[in-house]
């Protein structure tokens, strides 16, 4: 199993003085809005609290003032905690989306992780909740997006959902409600019944009826075909189920995590960075995604600490940490760049984020690197 060899002189905490300068840089330049989930020439725009992105920045604000103590990225980071407070009263498409997870664990679980803020848990228990009326009972998964009446919606699953559970896992613990778990944990038995292959390649997403459970043919948006491997989606899968054995102690959670995981691996060209899909190969004219890469590196992380020590799995974190080492050939640095990775692919098939940066590599990027100096843990 490699990923490119290791950059030479990798300096973690260099990496991570960086990262934290251009987070603070960029939060001092946005003046407590949102940035945009990707740059338009490097740049991130400023915006509100809108689609499925701005949970990325406040996650950032969160690691970064869990490692450094700085108040300055508490108050910031506390700062936003009301608009998506104000988010979840709205209704409408702002909360019809499995995108709960990542917009409430990584804004109002980590709030509470981090500080005990009473007011972020209960946040984080009603988003939780709206999320898990998202769950058809006949097809035992949560629609993706959309009223659940929405004909041209309904039971559609996207493999993306399999990193918005542990909101669920979470509420199961913490709100004392452990159905949650159970429904989160159908979910991605669901994922890996339909979107994980034989060879541990994945596809982004079908309909499952709600009435029979029959799955339709697997479809996909941002990857090069229907049966080719969209990148991104090919660790959010990974880093997905990795996260569930670690919430439910399945080891066939363990098991799906890692033949997708080594699928990724397999298949990443000599610097150790995966193509925005994953079909694609030495020598091919096709854009990097580092965000894919990002995602994967902290999935590979996560997934190296569910086997024991004594397992030659738990390989899988040297893994990890050479494509963390890989993707920092990559770093930005202000003032030519906001992003934290450069060369990010948001919707190749559409144009769109193409070679620019984009929150959740910025943000998986960061984790992967403070979990690597100080092991610490992920919010999810």
């Amino acid at each position: 199993m490699t990923a490119g060899a290791a950059e030479p002189g990798f300096d973690r905490a260099l990496r991570v003085e960086r990262a934290l300068r251009a987070v603070r840089a960029l939060g001092e330049r946005l003046e407590g809005a949102f940035p945009s989930g990707c740059t338009r020439g490097l740049r991130y725009e400023p915006a509100g609290n809108q689609e499925w992105t701005p949970g990325f920045w406040s996650g950032i604000l969160w690691l970064a003032y869990r490692h450094t103590g700085d108040g300055w990225y508490r108050a910031a980071a506390e700062a936003l905690l009301p608009s998506f407070a104000e988010r979840l009263g709205g209704g409408g498409p702002a909360v019809e989306t499995h995108d709960l997870g990542f917009l409430y664990t990584l804004s109002a679980v980590a709030a509470w992780k981090t500080t005990g803020d009473a007011g972020a848990r209960a946040l984080a228990l009603r988003a939780a909740d709206l999320l898990s009326r998202r769950h058809l009972p006949g097809a035992g998964v949560f629609q993706a997006w959309g009223p659940l009446d929405d004909p041209d919606r309904r039971g559609l699953v996207i493999i993306d959902s399999a990193m918005n559970m542990p909101l669920l896992f979470w509420a199961a613990r913490e709100g004392e409600r452990p159905g949650l778990g159970v429904l989160a944990a159908g979910h991605l038995r669901a994922l890996a019944r339909h979107l994980v292959r034989e060879d541990g390649s994945t596809g982004q997403t079908c309909r499952i009826d709600p009435v029979t459970g029959r799955a339709g043919p697997v479809r996909t948006h941002q990857g090069r075909a229907a049966d080719s491997a969209w990148a991104r989606g090919q660790a959010w899968a990974l880093y997905g189920f990795a996260l569930a054995h670690r919430h439910t102690g399945e080891d066939a959670f363990r098991d799906v995590a890692a033949r997708v995981a080594d699928y990724f691996v397999a298949r990443l060209p000599r610097d150790g960075v995966a193509f925005w899909d994953l079909s694609f190969g030495e020598g091919d004219a096709q854009e990097k995604d580092t965000s894919a890469s990002a995602i994967a590196a902290a999935g590979l992380l996560e997934l190296g600490e569910r086997f024991p020590p004594a397992d030659p799995r738990r390989a899988y974190t040297e893994t990890g940490e050479r494509m963390l080492a890989a993707l920092s050939a990559h770093q930005g640095s202000p003032p030519s760049a906001d992003g934290l990775l450069l060369h990010a692919v948001y919707d190749r098939p559409r144009g769109l984020g193409v070679g620019e940066s984009c929150l959740w590599g910025d943000y998986f990027y960061l984790e992967a690197l403070l979990r690597t100096e100080r092991a610490a843990p992920s919010f999810f």
